[in-house]
Formats: C-alpha cells, sequence, structure tokens
C-alpha cells in the first residue's frame, strides 16, 4: 500500500469577528514523530456533508482536533469510511516560518484503501 501526504487545513479559524485563532499554536508542542493520530467522520459539519476531522490522541485517552483534512481529499476518502475503513495515520511534518520560528502548519500521511 502507499502512503499518500496532505496538509491540514483548519489550523486557524475565525472565533469572534476580526480575531483570528491559531489552534496549531495550542498543540505545536505536541504533534511529532510517534504521536498517534486518527481521522474521523464529521457528517453534521455544517460546511460540508464529507468533512473529516484530524485527531491526535494522548495516552489518558483524551483527544484534540487538529483540524480537518482538504474538502477534495475528503470527498474521496468520505464515502469508503462511511463503509467501515478507518485509515492509518502518520505524522508527516511541521510547516514553521523560517523568520519567526513559529510553527504554520502540519502535514500528516494516510495509507490508502
Amino acid at each position: 500500500m502507499a502512503w499518500k501526504a496532505f496538509n491540514v487545513v483548519g489550523v486557524t479559524y475565525k472565533d469572534h469577528p476580526g480575531e483570528t485563532m491559531r489552534r496549531v499554536d495550542k498543540i505545536a508542542k505536541y504533534a511529532k514523530q510517534g504521536s498517534v493520530f486518527g481521522l474521523v467522520r464529521d457528517p453534521s459539519n455544517e460546511y460540508d456533508f464529507n468533512a473529516i476531522e484530524v485527531r491526535q490522541y494522548f495516552k489518558s485517552g483524551a483527544s484534540i482536533r487538529l483540524g480537518y483534512v482538504p474538502r477534495e481529499l475528503a470527498k474521496k476518502l468520505a464515502p469508503a469510511m462511511d463503509k467501515g475503513w478507518e485509515p492509518k495515520v502518520q505524522f508527516g511534518r511541521k510547516f514553521i516560518d523560517k523568520a519567526t520560528c513559529e510553527v504554520k502548519g502540519f502535514q500528516l500521511r494516510y495509507e490508502e484503501n
């Protein structure tokens, strides 16, 4: 099976008009090689029926939403997930702004069905 990479979207969002929140700031220190990630369908998402959350799981059993699978990829993966396919997900890499050293995003890889 082949591994395919994708960039996690939705790591920034508008919490209040005019205010951009960066979820990535809160989780940058946790997402790394060896972390456990999963993709979870979110068919009740008001913006996209095919939405798939990217979640990170911790040893405690807790999880956090990192963001979402990009819309076009979610459109492809959602039907298979709805039929029971559970994709394996691995950490890819962090995108870091060289000027500020801030984490700007994440890339994950999934094993194709």
